[in-house]
């Protein structure tokens, strides 16, 4: 389970996303240790793509914003990128009743992992750089 004392950056904006995220991970953890039905479940995945995806224009923003190096963001927004695309096509395989159940263990368990490894190192960069430009 992600703790969100262990993903914070500085950044007060970064900060709230991210809690927010984790908040949404939870919730969808919860449902499916309930075994909540598909519609909760469903609820939970798409509530949780439509706000990373509204993250990820907020992070790509600051790095346009404070003129993050392009090599960098490119780096940064092709991980989002790969994210989405992921998870959008597994909502749609859900849509398969008997793929239901395992996709949605899938898409909690890549979520959990991706963003303990997308904020310990890319969103850790990016913090360090907006620090530099006096963003808190």
């Amino acid at each position: 389970m992600l703790d969100m004392s262990e993903y914070r950056l500085g950044i007060e904006e970064l900060d709230r996303d991210h809690a927010e995220l984790i908040g949404l991970i939870q919730r969808l953890d919860a449902a499916i240790r309930m075994e909540q039905g598909h519609e909760v479940q469903t609820e939970a995945i798409d509530t949780l793509v439509a706000y990373v995806d509204r993250h990820f224009g907020a992070e790509s923003r600051l790095m346009s914003d404070y003129g993050f190096p392009s090599d960098q963001t490119e780096i940064h927004e092709a991980e989002h990128a790969r994210l989405l695309n992921r998870v959008k096509r597994w909502q749609h395989e859900r849509q398969t009743p008997g793929r239901r159940r395992r996709l949605t263990f899938d898409i909690a368990a890549f979520l959990n992992a991706w963003v303990y490894h997308h904020v310990a190192g890319s969103d850790v960069t990016l913090a360090s750089f907006l620090r530099s430009k006096g963003m808190t």
